[in-house]
């Protein structure tokens, strides 16, 4: 059965240049698709920091009051936080004008529905069969139809009581009592400027902060990763800070550098933040819990959920996913992680939050009175191997029917074979814990590979096996196709 695709949707909503390719108008129109496939009721609204922002989420408005909503601006805030006003609120649904982590000239539109989760593959077909049928047998609103606009400048305010309740700040404060432990901070010019050195200072903590206040072309990448965090690192080390903690512009990821000026991997830290939920669900004796995470996440989360005895659900790469599988598993979800640096915590809230994040390391550091570097030392390492081969997007189907066809006959590749899983791509888990994972990209013409093990040669071998056969898949169907 032939998988019908979003046009405009990709991952995390609607992407592209601001003004060039996400322009008000588009904005407007796409909005008003949404707010006629949400039907009635409130909608909140919140936005990055970036230039652009303001004058879409106006547009925003503009086209869902024409379609008979009542709208809440937020203003600036982290994603997580309008999560939580929609939550708290009780609104019909939500849009958050943020360009994450991308290059500041881009931007993006991502629409939630009640449940604060990103609407999902089959929401957002409805929602684009509306904006492309130019809202066809759309109900027509009338002048007292109209909604209302409101703007809600206290959101944040409750946000950073509703965090603060959640996380032990007695605990946290304990760690003021170590000597010279202070901590870097840096939103990169992000929604979470002010908001995230103020709720550790109010623990107790000293908080270097950098990057800490609002701009329209922050001062350093709005992606958080190791080659872009130089200054963040320096800053560390120049203070002798005990950890430094650095987020992209929507605060929904975040990476963490440890005392010694080692930018963590996500991975890692997922299994820092695994750990601590893990035995906590041991402790209180939480019954069948659920670990949820996107099948390109490191080996190293299934080796440790095996040792607590929590079940591992795969889910496509991607939030939405990601959300939509800890709803499906509600009463048992425990925790979920993206290898982008993205933590869930779900026995708390069911989407990513890169301040709550921080706050729990900084709970969980002062419980087990460890710095960070001790705390990822507990892990065996993991090695990852990746590549990407050019595919054309007419073949790319027949190449993947091929890429299955071989990956089931290739002695190399059945060995200590565990299980399959084809959920986003085809996966293999193997029984020395490592995997291999084979998919063609969704946006580009390429087809990619992962593969994971405890030994970069075991990863490379299993790599160099799947790039052979794929490339045979590829020139294969290539040649079909020119003949």
């Amino acid at each position: 059965m032939e998988i019908k695709k979003t046009r405009m949707f990709g991952t995390s909503g609607v992407r592209g240049g601001t003004n060039t390719e996400i322009t008000p108008e588009l904005a407007m129109n796409l909005s008003r698709a949404f707010g006629d496939w949400l039907g009635a009721g409130k909608v909140v609204i919140g936005r990055d920091t970036r230039f652009g922002t303001s004058m879409l989420s106006k547009a925003i408005s503009a086209g869902l009051q024409s379609m008979g909503l009542d709208v809440i601006d937020c203003g600036i805030v982290p994603t997580p936080a309008l999560g939580f006003a929609l939550k708290e609120l009780k609104a019909a649904g939500g849009v958050m004008v943020t360009g994450s982590h991308m290059p500041p000239e881009r931007v993006g539109l991502i629409y939630m529905d009640g449940t604060a989760s990103y609407i999902s593959d089959n929401k957002a077909l409805e929602v684009e069969d509306r904006y492309f049928n130019g809202l066809k047998g759309s109900k027509k609103i009338v002048m007292h139809s109209i909604g209302t606009a409101e703007i809600d400048g206290r959101v944040l305010g409750r946000y950073e009581k509703y965090i603060g309740d959640i996380v032990d700040r007695d605990v946290i404060a304990k760690l003021a009592l170590r000597e010279n432990f202070k901590v870097v901070v840096d939103p990169g010019n992000g929604t979470a400027s002010g908001i995230m050195p103020s709720l550790i200072e109010k623990c107790g903590i000293e908080v270097i902060r950098l990057h800490d206040h609002y701009r329209g072309d922050p001062e350093r990448s709005p992606e958080p990763r190791k080659h872009t965090l130089g200054k963040t690192v320096s800053s560390l080390m120049e203070h002798h800070a005990s950890l430094a903690a650095a987020t992209d512009l929507d605060a929904d990821r975040v990476l963490f550098v440890d005392e010694t000026g080692e930018v963590v991997s996500e991975d890692v830290m997922g299994a820092v933040f695994g750990k601590w939920i893990f035995e906590k669900c041991r402790r209180t004796g939480k019954k069948d819990p659920v670990c949820v995470t996107p099948v390109n996440s490191s080996g190293l989360i299934d080796y440790l959920a095996k040792q607590y005895g929590v079940d591992i659900e795969y889910c496509r790469i991607g939030q939405p996913d990601t959300e939509r599988v800890l709803t499906v598993h509600k009463d048992r979800a425990v925790y979920a992680y993206e290898e982008s640096g993205k933590y869930y915590f779900a026995m708390h809230v069911h989407w990513c939050d890169g301040i709550l994040a921080t706050l729990f390391l900084l709970q969980i550091m002062s419980e087990r009175q460890k710095k960070l570097h001790e705390l990822t030392e507990e892990f065996p390492r993991f090695y990852q191997a990746k590549a990407q081969l050019l595919c054309l997007d007419a073949v790319k189907d027949q190449v993947y029917e091929s890429v299955i066809h071989r990956f089931h006959n290739t002695p190399a590749l059945l060995e200590g074979r565990v299980k399959d899983i084809s959920i986003d791509g085809l996966k293999r888990l193997f029984n020395d814990n490592s995997w291999l994972l084979l998919r063609p990209s969704g946006t580009e013409p390429l087809f990619r590979l992962y593969s994971d093990a405890m030994t970069q040669d075991r990863a490379d071998e299993l790599l160099e096996s799947a790039r052979i056969l794929v490339e045979e898949s590829i020139r294969e169907n290539s040649l079909l196709r020119s003949g």
